[in-house]
């Protein structure tokens, strides 16, 4: 059975850009395909519109089975395997696990690895699940649902502005000592550090750069790059670094990613599964 998938994406001018990766919308997949999902560093909302989308691995929590309300997703640090049925349609709203906490009413930590029923986070989720509902044949106007929702609900704080800026910087040069020189910057211990990235983004430090490297060679993996060369963009010490990390990130090695990739970045499809519709496009 086929499956289609769009994507939607916010204009760099938008004031939401920071917060927003993108939104996106599937529909269809089997009984018995699978989707295997790599971590991409965000933070998701979760509307399953119609069907039922079943855990099949990863996902820690008490939803074994995704349908009929919303889901907030924490950062993931594994792979996750669900499973769609046939008359599923998926709706999702990706926020940079970076400025998560603008939106997220408690510590990002407390979700990490986790996926929950919305309404344990946020007040108004059925209200904004069934308006969602209401306009199924209209992606465009499902976006700026979510959008006028997000505007709502965020708050930004000058704590926030610090711990973006210090990933900003971990991302460039991710040795393991700017941990240090990034906390005398915020004026706080090393300690102190490790348990505002773990308040506001869910992970560590280290464990924050480790996904960083992570997704910077996933991104990689469509190129015609080697191995050896995507471990060096990637700032990993060498390539056998990379495979190891790699398996125990996705759960296959990069080989084995890069066999089964298609067109969309860290979502590999079940053979059950033919994607037959892939579009992004912008809005406003």
């Amino acid at each position: 059975m086929s499956m289609q998938a769009e994507r939607y994406f916010l204009p760099k001018d938008h004031r939401l850009r920071p917060y927003v990766t993108g939104i996106w919308r599937h529909q269809g997949g089997p009984a018995g395909g699978h989707e295997r999902i790599m971590p991409r560093g965000v933070v998701k909302l979760l509307f399953p519109l119609c069907g039922t989308l079943v855990a099949v691995d990863g996902i820690r929590g008490d939803v074994p089975r995704l349908r009929g309300a919303v889901y907030l997703a924490g950062l993931h640090s594994r792979s996750v395997t669900t499973a769609p049925d046939g008359s599923l349609v998926m709706l999702g709203l990706g926020l940079s696990a970076e400025v998560c906490r603008a939106v997220l009413p408690l510590p990002a930590h407390e979700v990490t690895n986790l996926t929950i029923e919305a309404t344990l986070v946020f007040k108004n989720t059925p209200e904004l699940f069934e308006r969602l509902c209401r306009a199924t044949s209209s992606l465009p106007d499902q976006c700026r649902i979510l959008l006028r929702w997000l505007e709502s609900v965020i708050e930004p704080s000058a704590r926030l502005t610090q711990v973006h800026h210090a990933c900003r910087v971990l991302a460039r040069t991710p040795q393991d000592a700017r941990v240090d020189r990034i906390a005398r910057d915020m004026a706080v211990s090393s300690r102190h550090l490790r348990r505002v990235f773990l308040q506001y983004v869910g992970v560590t430090p280290l464990e924050y750069v480790r996904l960083r490297r992570f997704n910077r060679a996933l991104n990689l993996m469509p190129s015609d790059l080697s191995l050896t060369a995507i471990a060096q963009e990637s700032h990993y010490y060498d390539q056998a670094h990379l495979c190891h990390d790699f398996k125990d990130i996705a759960g296959m090695t990069p080989g084995e990613y890069r066999a089964q990739a298609g067109p969309i970045g860290g979502l590999l499809l079940s053979s059950d599964i033919r994607l037959i519709q892939f579009g992004e496009q912008a809005i406003g």
